[in-house]
Parts: structure tokens; sequence; C-alpha cells
């Protein structure tokens, strides 16, 4: 059975640039098969066209400057992971179907877990206006966290994909003070690997 290898940790930033570009490319002409990902390719393409530009301004740009290229050279990676999940989720091991997703297929060695727990004690708190802060335990195993969040009230075709972030924490900006939201989180792991959501929990913006 095939698995994804991302080996994102192995890739420097022209790199990843090109290997998220590659990914873009594939999948989008590949649509018929890959109806229904959690990372639009329009998202995934402005991703990576801010990353360009952050990598492109860290040239005597300084400290402030390579703190953004960070920002979204992680908002990629976090893309990338979630859209190896979806891959993983309908291939099947399928290695056809790896590679037309433009993912490189691990090639020997077991991977050391099958499983990710659910993110436990998940907190969600009022962080300023208009902003939700999240917090959780880390998980082990975890590489990243992907969050989502839902108008008020809760429906399964309304969730719309928030950051992803390595730590435990997150946000969620730009909400409407006074409207209630739902949010949740889920693990990311290697070779696409996620846990299930955690229980939505709701709240209001300030």
């Amino acid at each position: 059975m095939a698995t994804i290898a991302l080996k994102l940790d192995e890739r420097n930033v022209p790199d990843l640039i090109q290997f998220a570009s590659n990914i873009h490319t594939k999948m989008t002409a590949n649509s018929t098969i890959f109806t229904a990902p959690p990372v639009t390719m329009a998202d995934l393409l402005s991703a990576i066209e801010e990353l360009g530009s952050a990598q492109q301004a860290t040239i005597g740009g300084g400290t402030s400057a390579t703190m953004v290229r960070n920002e979204k050279l992680a908002t990629v990676r976090m893309l990338l992971l979630s859209l190896a999940g979806y891959v993983t989720s309908i291939c099947k091991g399928d290695a056809n179907i790896i590679d037309l997703a433009g993912m490189p297929i691990k090639t020997r060695g077991p991977r050391r877990y099958d499983t990710l727990d659910v993110p436990q004690n998940l907190r969600v708190f009022v962080l300023r206006r208009g902003v939700i802060g999240l917090k959780w335990t880390k998980v082990h195993n975890a590489k990243a966290y992907a969050i989502e969040f839902c108008p008020d009230p809760l429906s399964e075709a309304d969730w719309k994909s928030g950051m992803c972030n390595s730590g435990c924490n997150g946000w969620v900006p730009d909400l409407t003070p006074g409207k209630r939201y739902w949010f949740r989180i889920r693990a990311l792991g290697s070779q696409g690997l996620t846990s299930d959501w955690t229980e939505p929990i709701c709240l209001m913006a300030m």
C-alpha cells in the first residue's frame, strides 16, 4: 500500500515553493479526481505567491521580513499537510492517485505510528475585538494542528478553514463582534495522517 511522504522538513523555501506549485498544477489538472479538497486551489496558489513575495522581501529586509516569511512558510506547509490528508483518504493506497496529486510516495520503512489522538482540553476565548483565541494540549506525534470555524447556527456545510499552527495555540481573526461562532481543531501528522476533529465549542466574538 502506497503512502505519501511530503518530507517538508527537508525542503528549503525555494524548493517548497516549487514543490507546492507542482501539487497545485497537478491537482488542478486532475480536479475530476480531487473533487472536494479541504483547501481550494485558489487559496493554495495565493499562499504560494505570498510566500514567494515574502521570501523575496527577506533580501535585506531584516528580522521583521524574516518573521513574515516564516509565517507564510508555515501556512503553505500546513495547507500541504491538509491536502496530503485528503489525498490519503481518497487514494486508498493507490500510488497512481498519489502521483496524480503531485505528491511523492514513501519508498521504504514502516511508519512509526498509524493513528493520532484527538486534541484534548480545547479552550476558546476572546483574544481581542473580532479575534478568538484557542489553546489545547499537545498531541504525541502531531506535526501541526488545523483550526476550523463555523458561524452559528452550526452546519457541517459552513465550516471554514482557519489557520494551521505547529504550536498548541492559535486564533481566528476578522470575526463579527456580537456574532456566535463554533470552533474545532484536529491534529496533523506525517504522511497526511490526521486525527478526528474535536467536539465543537461555541463562543461569541466581541
